[in-house]
């Protein structure tokens, strides 16, 4: 039975890259690297909207203006066979300059040898 293993350096990075793409509203990047079964399952949860599928999601990025946030995030995880799950606490710099923290949980499936996410929480964090 395979064990688990960390997780591989292409899996953390597309971990950094998927929040990235989140705050500067870069729907294309989501929708390439997501691999949702269907619509209507849930791909999304988050402090606003709660729960979202895919399509909402993209709807929602597509709509809303890039947030000028810089972002500094230092992924971990663990893998077994085509499966990883991510997660993060990523520190937030706001154009004010105030800093926040996060909360990201990602899990992806490796298809034809890419890293791709079926599922994403972020929570805004806390002053900090």
């Amino acid at each position: 039975m395979p064990q688990v293993q960390p997780a591989p350096h292409e899996a953390l990075a597309l971990s950094t890259q998927w929040l990235r793409a989140h705050l500067h509203r870069d729907a294309e990047f989501i929708r390439a690297n997501a691999a949702t079964p269907d619509d209507t399952a849930v791909h999304t949860i988050g402090s606003f909207p709660l729960e979202v599928t895919l399509a909402k999601f993209l709807q929602l990025l597509e709509a809303s203006e890039p947030a000028d946030i810089q972002i500094e995030s230092h992924p971990s995880g663990f893998v077994r066979n085509n499966v990883a799950w991510v997660t993060d606490l990523p520190r937030f710099r706001m154009p004010s300059g105030e800093t926040r923290r996060g909360r990201q949980t990602i899990v992806m499936i490796e298809l034809h040898g890419a890293w791709k996410v079926v599922h994403s929480h972020l929570s805004r964090g806390v002053v900090g």
